[in-house]
């Protein structure tokens, strides 16, 4: 399967654990009171927890639990936020540790919260909205969590940690945007050590054997564990693939697969050596990558670990929906954001423009270099040139007995700077490959790969407007009907709630029918925001973090050119020296001073 399996697999299998939506007729007062299915306790602090004995103590099964947190926290205006906090906190301290709750010790939980918390007050237009997560295939809550719209934004992480079950889903008043609890990934040493540096040091082409053929090896150092490690170019190429199926949210930026015959010249040794550099950096700044045991089997030198990981999520790993995703923080966002959407058409044609300018840079850099070349060969030319007069000139004074040349030194020295001077080029040379060709190359590859992962945001927007408005005119039609009988309810959702409720109200009746209709446009809800939201994070990061990236490439350019300049007007300077010394006379018959050592400096650097 390809890097987006969860979002190219089938929608008849796109089916997830879902949680119950809870309809906002359930959290009226004024409807839900003649609902049969509203059983729950009224003036809970006049009963106290004096009567709490007489209550069952079996566990109580989750509509009970939803219901009774509904009717006497929802329903009666106290703060949902501040209750999932409060009860989450409740459950780590006094709660039941295997997440089954019963009567009593959900009363005591509420008695306690209403003993140091007030309702809030709210408007007409105003409602407050729950949605409480409860563990696939288990009796008991896990934690609650619920969402005010009108304080809470639900991109913002809270810091307490949770462990929610995979694939639940936050339902949020907001029609834009959800959030989904998914698997949390483990600790890693990387993901937990501040300072961590990827270098590759050297590459080297290796002979192959009998049935296999050269190879060329690169070895990396990671600091500050000291691991040190030779990988080849088929893992770089493994790893990446891997990372993108495992983290299809996350822009990994490709390097060329190509194998060409020139591949194991300096040049090109050179060149890879960079973008792997620049790929395992770039894999470093994502937590969820630094997460990954994969990756870091890959940098420690675990090769029995990290082929063993290969093995595993080459065969076994699958990621269909958004709930099979694992990730650093256990969660992750569904944002199909009107805003967003339009954000990303700019994206396309910003990242489509750029990457054609990093091509012309590359090609740019990569002529600049070639008539840099042509200088440092033009002056090595030179420096023959005066090497021919200085043994023209020994030739000369070996065959006068009088009036000798005195110029043999001088070609000698100046065969000496023009031979420097020609060096010092080929070094700006190999700093321009790097600093220029190297650099616009990645930055191609990576303007590359967000056009095309915007361009796979596109297609899934336009297959979920597409479903999303045959799954509403379906429904349009069936309600016309007038038959409730006709229109595929869910049996938990539409559970209680009177037909004749339903007939009335079509957003209540559009929530609940059409039940394989409704998950399959839900899951592809899902794929599409968490594409829309990862792309559009994914940029921000992008154009945040290339500021300090140019910083660092061309202060180290900087640096390779004045380095080569200063040597250059250091040789010149010697130069000088060498004529005073010589008692070599200038244009005005003067002795020649030599000239004071350069003093550059860089602002800031």
């Amino acid at each position: 399967m390809s890097q987006f399996d969860f979002i190219k697999a089938s929608q008849d299998n796109a089916n997830r654990s879902m949680m119950t939506k809870s309809f906002r007729s359930d959290f009226s007062p004024t409807k839900s009171a003649g609902r049969s299915q509203n059983r729950t306790m009224s003036n809970i602090q006049q009963n106290d927890q004096q009567n709490s004995e007489h209550y069952s103590i079996d566990v109580l099964k989750p509509d009970a639990v939803k219901a009774i947190i509904r009717e006497e926290i929802v329903n009666k205006g106290y703060d949902t936020i501040d209750f999932a906090q409060f009860l989450a906190k409740f459950q780590r301290e006094k709660g039941p540790a295997d997440d089954r709750w019963t009567l009593v010790k959900l009363l005591e939980a509420i008695i306690s919260f209403k003993a140091s918390n007030s309702p809030v007050s709210l408007s007409d237009d105003e409602s407050f909205t729950a949605s409480i997560i409860l563990p696939n295939g288990n009796d008991g809550i896990t934690e609650n969590y619920f969402d005010d719209t009108r304080t809470h934004n639900p991109f913002e992480t809270n810091d307490e940690e949770r462990n929610f079950r995979r694939g639940t889903v936050l339902v949020t008043e907001d029609p834009y945007k959800d959030k989904i609890y998914v698997k949390k990934l483990e600790a890693t040493q990387l993901s937990t050590t501040e300072n961590v540096s990827i270098t590759i040091e050297e590459a080297q082409v290796c002979k192959g054997g009998i049935f296999s053929s050269d190879y060329i090896s690169f070895k990396i150092k990671t600091n500050p564990f000291g691991w040190i490690v030779q990988r080849r170019t088929d893992e770089f190429v493994r790893l990446r693939s891997l990372l993108e199926k495992l983290h299809p949210g996350i822009v990994i930026p490709k390097f060329s697969k190509k194998v060409t015959k020139e591949k194991f010249k300096d040049d090109a040794i050179r060149k890879r050596l960079y973008l792997y550099e620049r790929f395992l950096q770039t894999c470093l700044e994502s937590a969820d990558i630094r997460c990954t045991k994969l990756f870091s089997d890959f940098l420690n030198g675990n090769d029995k670990g990290f082929l063993a990981s290969i093995t595993q999520f080459e065969k076994k790993v699958k990621i269909k929906n958004v709930g099979d995703l694992k990730n650093a923080t256990g969660e992750v966002h569904i944002d199909v954001t009107p805003d967003i959407a339009n954000h990303a058409e700019l994206v396309e044609k910003h990242f489509t423009e750029t990457e054609k300018v990093y091509k012309d840079l590359k090609k740019l850099s990569k002529r600049l270099g070639a008539e840099l070349n042509q200088v440092s060969t033009t002056l090595l030319e030179i420096g023959d040139k005066y090497l021919t007069l200085n043994s023209l000139t020994i030739d000369f004074n070996s065959k006068a007995k009088v009036g000798h040349s005195k110029l043999d030194g001088m070609f000698l020295e100046l065969n000496k700077n023009f031979k420097n001077w020609s060096e010092q080029i080929q070094s700006q040379i190999t700093s321009i490959r790097k600093n220029l060709g190297c650099f616009y190359t990645y930055a191609a590859y990576e303007a590359q790969t967000f056009r095309e992962r915007n361009l796979q945001r596109l297609k899934l927007q336009c297959d979920y407007e597409k479903l999303e408005k045959e799954v509403r005119g379906k429904k349009e039609r069936l309600f016309a009907t007038g038959d409730p009988d006709k229109w595929e309810l869910d049996p938990v959702k539409s559970r209680g709630i009177p037909r004749e409720e339903l007939m009335q109200d079509k957003e209540m009746a559009f929530a609940v029918m059409l039940t394989k209709e409704s998950q399959q446009l839900r899951a592809m809800k899902d794929q599409y925001g968490f594409l829309n939201f990862a792309t559009y994070n994914e940029m921000l990061k992008n154009f945040n973090s290339m500021h300090d990236v140019y910083i660092e490439n061309f202060k180290d350019f900087i640096k390779r050119q004045v380095d080569s300049t200063s040597q250059i007007y250091s040789n010149w300077a010697d130069f000088v020296t060498y004529m005073k010394m010589a008692n070599v006379p200038d244009a005005n018959n003067s002795p020649v001073n030599r000239r004071p050592e350069p003093s550059i400096r860089l602002g800031g650097y």
